[in-house]
């Protein structure tokens, strides 16, 4: 009740005051707290008040929040493609005018081709100058691997993967990716070989019938030779799993 109270007095005072900065960042933050970007479709919703600040102060912070409430508003179901199309034609026309400045801002651009399955234009992007802005090697490798395999390039992605394993020693998360993204199965079993938990987990994780198969031979306590011998004329599209876990897993 409160907050519906603070949203009035917002509105109203928005109405009296167009142009005041710091009331329209008011009602932001009012909106914000009632979700208002699942049910509103009026004018004056959550992109909109987002967007006029923006026009009004041209800062990037506000091109952020105007893509932020778009991306929101497609995810709770209201709106589509053309939302999208509006918040990217908002960010290039920003960039051309003013470019980015902060790393946040670098990661919501490429969010936002990322849902539009706009992979290439997100790895130029990363390529380019702007990916001076993502400041740590490893961020940058690990953003730069995720679009390759949501690409298709399930091999080069690997290989940036092998360069995160390189950084981060140890990082089960990525040596599960690592393997998961590899098509070569001896490859597999060599990082396998190095840290063998990893067949429990990924036998565990995806369900697959080559690491069942291969967590089975380990539990026999097999010889890495015998294993290698039996594994490497295995059928490499057994390795597929589901789109759905492999989202999860990038």
């Amino acid at each position: 009740m409160a907050v519906d109270m603070a949203t009035r007095c917002y509105e109203h005072a928005c109405t009296k005051y167009p142009n005041n900065l710091e009331l329209m960042m008011g009602l932001f933050n009012c909106y914000v707290r009632e979700y208002s970007f699942v049910i509103c479709q009026a004018a004056t919703g959550l992109k909109d008040i987002a967007i006029k600040m923006y026009k009004t102060a041209g800062e990037e912070r506000f091109s952020l929040w105007a893509v932020c409430s778009i991306q929101l508003q497609v995810c709770c179901g209201n709106g589509g493609d053309k939302l999208f199309l509006l918040a990217e034609g908002l960010l290039k026309k920003h960039i051309a005018s003013h470019g980015l400045h902060e790393p946040e801002a670098l990661s919501v651009y490429v969010s936002l081709l990322e849902q539009q399955r706009k992979y290439s234009d997100a790895l130029e992007i990363l390529s380019g100058n702007l990916g001076s802005l993502m400041m740590i090697e490893v961020d940058k490798l690990r953003l730069h691997g995720r679009l390759l395999a949501r690409a298709g390039d399930y091999g080069a992605a690997a290989d940036v993967f092998q360069k995160v394993l390189e950084h981060c020693q140890g990082d089960m998360a990525i040596e599960l990716n690592f393997c998961l993204l590899k098509v070569d199965v001896v490859e597999i079993l060599c990082v396998l070989f190095i840290s063998p938990v990893l067949i429990m987990l990924l036998a565990d994780q995806t369900g697959s019938v080559f690491f069942i198969s291969l967590a089975v031979c380990w539990r026999m306590t097999l010889s890495w030779s015998k294993i290698l011998i039996l594994f490497t004329h295995f059928d490499c599209k057994k390795l597929r799993i589901t789109d759905e876990h492999f989202d999860s897993r990038m």
